[in-house]
């Protein structure tokens, strides 16, 4: 967690921004923090931002009221990132990531990339080569969104069958599941 200053040095704004957060570069959480609140007005710096949990896209560097059910507190994505996701599990290796989801938030036309890895989770193993490397590029022009998913592994394989694949562009969604274990493959959505 690093407050908004960390990455946004030049944005005044951002500076004073006591009640907001960055998990890495390309999460921001605004939790609530009056009680019975149910919206709350965020600041937003940089450029483009998305709802993680439905996608809207949102102009940066300038404050927005927020919507915020007790269900979902205000969480954002940086436009031109890409976030991967898993089934829910109570400890490392309850069930296979199965599917591996990756959601690419596009501001217009951009790229993304994304490198994802992966040990036994359980094991010293990954000090000798036993882990797992995918990379994913999401890259959009005009109509077009193309995503490209390179696998590498090193004495360990991740068990999955399937990946989903999310791109929030232009206000919409774009989505398809393609089969893991390829070793490339490409998409376009």
């Amino acid at each position: 967690m690093r407050p908004l200053y960390y990455h946004y040095r030049q944005d005044e704004e951002a500076s004073d921004v006591q009640n907001e957060f960055l998990v890495g570069a390309s999460l921001l959480s605004a939790p609530l923090y009056e009680q019975r609140a149910t919206s709350r007005s965020v600041y937003l710096p940089g450029e483009s931002w998305f709802d993680y949990w439905d996608g809207t896209e949102y102009p940066g560097s300038e404050w927005t009221d927020i919507s915020a059910p007790l269900e979902r507190w205000p969480l954002f994505v940086r436009g031109n990132s890409i976030i991967p996701t898993g089934p829910l599990m109570q400890y490392t290796g309850q069930q296979p990531t199965d599917p591996l989801t990756f959601t690419c938030y596009m501001a217009g036309d951009g790229l993304a990339n994304y490198t994802l890895y992966e040990d036994d989770g359980s094991t010293l193993a990954y000090q000798n080569g036993a882990f797992a490397e995918t990379s994913i590029s999401c890259r959009v022009d005009g109509d077009l969104a193309v995503v490209e998913i390179e696998e590498q592994y090193s004495n360990f394989r991740p068990q999955r069958e399937w990946y989903e694949i999310i791109v929030f562009v232009g206000g919409q969604i774009r989505q398809k599941r393609v089969r893991a274990g390829q070793g490339k493959i490409l998409i376009r959505l």
